[in-house]
């Protein structure tokens, strides 16, 4: 039994996401990289705290490319983290 996605279908969603996500650089200042992921506004203040100034951002997301991402996603780590 063939699948859809055995049959080469992508769902609409995801074609968009590459779409989008081809044509993005990173939003940090200074990074020319390709954007990887995409999160939201409450990363401003992990990426504020590490002195990192963000550009223009447009829209609720924010485009981050690998090595911003992981600094970002470690740094709100701590900040969730009890002290």
């Amino acid at each position: 039994m063939e699948t859809a996605v055995g049959r080469g279908f992508e769902s609409r969603r995801a074609r968009l996401k590459v779409m989008v996500m081809s044509q993005e650089t990173c939003a940090v200042v200074g990074c020319d990289a390709e954007a990887q992921k995409m999160v939201g506004r409450r990363y401003i203040q992990a990426l504020q705290g590490l002195n990192l100034r963000i550009g223009e951002v447009k829209g609720a997301k924010i485009h981050l490319c690998k090595k911003h991402y992981k600094l970002a996603k470690d740094a709100m780590r701590a900040l969730k983290r009890p002290p």
